[in-house]
């Protein structure tokens, strides 16, 4: 009993620090964009994380819930925006 109590103890705190998996393909004209980046901000512009699409334009980046501005550059193109609302975990594709 003291096991499972401890156990419970310890594993409550990574319960609630959940992180939910958003990936997905970035493109342009339905042609995939590899080497794109991806930046992830709050709304008050606070950076919160980063990603590179591999050789498929494919990305994959781990976020807490909330509210976050999305960022994708690639050589070329104009940058392109979206907010991106995060309660479960998503497969989001981006294009421009």
């Amino acid at each position: 009993m003291k096991f499972f109590i401890l156990n419970a103890i310890l594993l409550l705190p990574s319960l609630c620090l959940a992180q939910f998996k958003i990936s997905g393909t970035i493109q342009a004209n339905n042609e995939a964009l590899p080497f794109a980046t991806l930046e992830v901000y709050t709304p008050d512009s606070k950076f919160v994380a980063y990603s590179i699409s591999n050789k498929n334009g494919e990305y994959e980046v781990s976020l807490d819930k909330g509210v976050f501005m999305f960022a994708v550059n690639f050589i070329g193109y104009s940058q392109v925006k979206k907010e991106i609302i995060v309660d479960k975990t998503i497969n989001l594709l981006i294009f421009n």
